[in-house]
Protein backbone atom coordinates (compact mmCIF):
# COMPACT_ATOMS: atom_id res chain seq x y z
CA UNK A 1 0.00 0.00 0.00
CA UNK A 2 1.80 3.23 -0.87
CA UNK A 3 2.32 5.65 1.70
CA UNK A 4 -0.13 8.24 0.61
CA UNK A 5 -3.38 5.61 1.04
CA UNK A 6 -2.14 4.81 4.15
CA UNK A 7 -2.13 8.52 5.23
CA UNK A 8 -5.48 8.91 4.20
CA UNK A 9 -6.90 6.26 5.87
CA UNK A 10 -4.79 7.01 9.34
CA UNK A 11 -6.44 11.23 8.63
CA UNK A 12 -9.71 9.52 8.59
CA UNK A 13 -9.59 7.95 11.71
CA UNK A 14 -8.06 9.98 13.65
CA UNK A 15 -10.28 13.25 12.66
CA UNK A 16 -13.47 10.94 12.11
CA UNK A 17 -13.12 8.16 14.33
CA UNK A 18 -16.82 7.00 13.44
CA UNK A 19 -16.24 7.17 9.78
CA UNK A 20 -15.67 3.91 7.63
CA UNK A 21 -12.09 3.50 6.93
CA UNK A 22 -11.70 2.80 3.36
CA UNK A 23 -8.51 1.60 1.25
CA UNK A 24 -7.87 1.53 -2.43
CA UNK A 25 -4.93 0.44 -4.65
CA UNK A 26 -4.39 0.56 -8.61
CA UNK A 27 -2.36 -1.72 -10.59
CA UNK A 28 -2.05 -1.64 -14.33
CA UNK A 29 -1.01 -4.38 -17.09
CA UNK A 30 0.25 -3.36 -20.89
CA UNK A 31 -3.89 -2.74 -21.74
CA UNK A 32 -6.17 -2.81 -18.36
CA UNK A 33 -5.92 -0.36 -15.21
CA UNK A 34 -7.47 -2.09 -12.76
CA UNK A 35 -8.24 -0.99 -9.31
CA UNK A 36 -9.38 -2.62 -6.12
CA UNK A 37 -11.03 -0.41 -3.23
CA UNK A 38 -13.20 -1.42 -0.28
CA UNK A 39 -14.48 0.26 2.79
CA UNK A 40 -15.82 -1.05 6.32
CA UNK A 41 -19.88 -1.53 6.35
CA UNK A 42 -20.37 -2.68 9.37
CA UNK A 43 -19.83 -0.74 13.01
CA UNK A 44 -17.84 -3.82 14.34
CA UNK A 45 -15.95 -3.55 10.78
CA UNK A 46 -16.62 -7.18 10.15
CA UNK A 47 -18.16 -6.28 6.74
CA UNK A 48 -16.19 -5.04 3.72
CA UNK A 49 -18.27 -3.84 0.55
CA UNK A 50 -16.12 -2.51 -2.10
CA UNK A 51 -15.53 -3.20 -5.95
CA UNK A 52 -13.25 -4.19 -8.50
CA UNK A 53 -12.71 -1.52 -10.98
CA UNK A 54 -11.05 -2.41 -14.78
CA UNK A 55 -10.31 -0.14 -17.80
CA UNK A 56 -9.86 -1.59 -20.84
CA UNK A 57 -7.65 0.24 -23.20
CA UNK A 58 -9.52 1.77 -26.20
CA UNK A 59 -10.10 -1.16 -28.83
CA UNK A 60 -9.63 -3.70 -26.75
CA UNK A 61 -11.79 -6.43 -24.96
CA UNK A 62 -11.46 -8.97 -21.88
CA UNK A 63 -13.85 -11.80 -21.79
CA UNK A 64 -16.65 -12.66 -18.71
CA UNK A 65 -16.03 -14.98 -16.01
CA UNK A 66 -18.18 -17.08 -18.47
CA UNK A 67 -16.54 -16.30 -21.38
CA UNK A 68 -18.80 -18.26 -24.11
CA UNK A 69 -17.63 -20.81 -26.88
CA UNK A 70 -14.01 -19.03 -26.92
CA UNK A 71 -11.90 -16.68 -25.25
CA UNK A 72 -10.17 -16.35 -22.20
CA UNK A 73 -12.42 -16.95 -18.44
CA UNK A 74 -11.70 -13.87 -16.49
CA UNK A 75 -11.40 -14.71 -13.13
CA UNK A 76 -11.06 -12.54 -9.22
CA UNK A 77 -8.34 -15.19 -7.11
CA UNK A 78 -8.76 -13.58 -3.09
CA UNK A 79 -5.99 -14.95 -1.19
CA UNK A 80 -7.74 -14.37 1.85
CA UNK A 81 -5.91 -14.46 5.68
CA UNK A 82 -7.52 -16.42 8.39
CA UNK A 83 -10.71 -15.80 9.23
CA UNK A 84 -11.87 -13.76 6.20
CA UNK A 85 -13.74 -14.88 3.28
CA UNK A 86 -15.10 -13.49 -0.08
CA UNK A 87 -19.41 -13.60 0.22
CA UNK A 88 -20.66 -11.66 -2.97
CA UNK A 89 -19.25 -10.85 -6.17
CA UNK A 90 -21.94 -9.74 -8.77
CA UNK A 91 -20.56 -9.98 -12.45
CA UNK A 92 -21.98 -7.22 -14.47
CA UNK A 93 -24.14 -8.54 -17.31
CA UNK A 94 -21.45 -8.80 -20.26
CA UNK A 95 -22.17 -7.72 -23.91
CA UNK A 96 -22.82 -10.93 -26.51
CA UNK A 97 -21.12 -11.41 -29.50
CA UNK A 98 -21.88 -13.51 -32.25
CA UNK A 99 -19.27 -14.89 -34.86
CA UNK A 100 -20.51 -17.75 -37.36
CA UNK A 101 -21.12 -20.55 -34.57
CA UNK A 102 -19.25 -19.17 -31.90
CA UNK A 103 -20.62 -16.85 -29.13
CA UNK A 104 -18.57 -14.63 -26.56
CA UNK A 105 -19.49 -12.72 -23.72
CA UNK A 106 -17.54 -9.68 -23.12
CA UNK A 107 -16.70 -6.45 -21.66
CA UNK A 108 -14.99 -2.97 -22.80
CA UNK A 109 -14.25 -0.02 -21.43
CA UNK A 110 -14.84 0.67 -17.84
CA UNK A 111 -16.28 -2.43 -15.96
CA UNK A 112 -17.05 -2.47 -12.15
CA UNK A 113 -17.61 -5.59 -10.28
CA UNK A 114 -19.19 -5.40 -6.89
CA UNK A 115 -17.12 -7.78 -3.66
CA UNK A 116 -17.98 -8.10 -0.52
CA UNK A 117 -16.06 -9.57 2.16
CA UNK A 118 -16.70 -10.93 5.81
CA UNK A 119 -14.74 -11.61 9.05
CA UNK A 120 -15.48 -13.89 11.67
CA UNK A 121 -15.58 -12.93 15.09
CA UNK A 122 -11.94 -12.05 16.61
CA UNK A 123 -10.61 -12.29 12.98
CA UNK A 124 -7.53 -9.51 13.26
CA UNK A 125 -7.23 -6.65 10.27
CA UNK A 126 -4.89 -8.61 7.73
CA UNK A 127 -3.74 -7.39 4.33
CA UNK A 128 -6.23 -9.70 1.52
CA UNK A 129 -4.86 -10.11 -1.99
CA UNK A 130 -6.87 -9.95 -5.04
CA UNK A 131 -5.40 -11.74 -8.23
CA UNK A 132 -7.42 -10.30 -11.44
CA UNK A 133 -6.51 -12.70 -14.31
CA UNK A 134 -7.70 -12.17 -18.13
CA UNK A 135 -7.12 -12.49 -21.65
CA UNK A 136 -7.26 -8.91 -22.97
CA UNK A 137 -7.96 -9.43 -27.19
CA UNK A 138 -8.21 -7.51 -30.07
CA UNK A 139 -7.61 -9.50 -33.39
CA UNK A 140 -5.18 -11.92 -30.78
CA UNK A 141 -5.89 -12.29 -26.71
CA UNK A 142 -3.06 -12.32 -24.79
CA UNK A 143 -3.22 -13.60 -21.39
CA UNK A 144 -2.67 -10.95 -18.57
CA UNK A 145 -3.21 -10.56 -14.96
CA UNK A 146 -2.47 -7.70 -12.35
CA UNK A 147 -2.57 -8.32 -8.48
CA UNK A 148 -3.77 -5.78 -5.86
CA UNK A 149 -4.09 -5.95 -1.48
CA UNK A 150 -6.61 -4.31 0.50
CA UNK A 151 -5.93 -3.49 4.11
CA UNK A 152 -8.68 -4.84 5.98
CA UNK A 153 -8.02 -2.83 8.98
CA UNK A 154 -9.67 -2.39 12.57
CA UNK A 155 -9.34 0.92 15.07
Amino acid sequence: MSKAVSRVAFITVAIFPNAPVAFAQSASSKHVQATVSAKTTSASEREWSGSARLVVATGWHIYAEAPGTAGIATSLDWKLENGWRAVRTEWPKPKEQVLGRDTTYEYTGTISVPLKLQADRGAAAATQTLKISYGVCRNICIPESVTLKVRTARR
